[in-house]
């Protein structure tokens, strides 16, 4: 009877240990070249916006609390945001050029969150509606 347990006990350990969560990862740009536009993780801003208060005011809006900036010198770069539950996570980080990264974690969920997807809608939507029309 042990020897029967073993394989089903076995799979189940691996299928809990092999959920590592669900990640979507937004690069927020101020350029757009040709093969970028077709690329519907690429978001591109007006230029001149302060992207960090844009996501920082997604964030409140969804009730997300920010965790504390760490003391290294990187922190003025980065920032991150979290539910009350921890399930989801949210990070923002200045890359190299000006462009930013988002990236939206659900854990230990293998797929998008509702809250996650609100996200990813209101990042997407700031970055359309903010720009004043020229």
């Amino acid at each position: 009877m042990t020897m029967r347990r073993a394989p089903v006990v076995l799979s189940l350990l691996l299928g809990i240990s092999a959920c590592d969560g669900h990640l979507v990862r937004l690069n927020i740009r101020e350029q757009q070249t040709a093969h970028q536009k077709a690329n519907r993780r690429t978001l591109y801003s007006c230029g001149g916006q302060d992207i960090p208060q844009l996501v920082r005011a997604i964030a409140e809006s969804l009730n997300l609390v920010e965790e504390p900036a760490s003391t290294d010198m990187t922190s003025q770069s980065k920032y991150k945001w979290r539910s009350p539950d921890g399930r989801f996570m949210l990070f923002l980080e200045n890359q190299s050029g000006g462009s930013w990264r988002a990236e939206l974690v659900d854990w230990p969920n293998s797929s998008q969150s509702e809250l996650s997807s609100h996200a990813e809608a209101k990042i997407h939507q700031i970055l359309k509606t903010s720009c004043s029309p020229s």
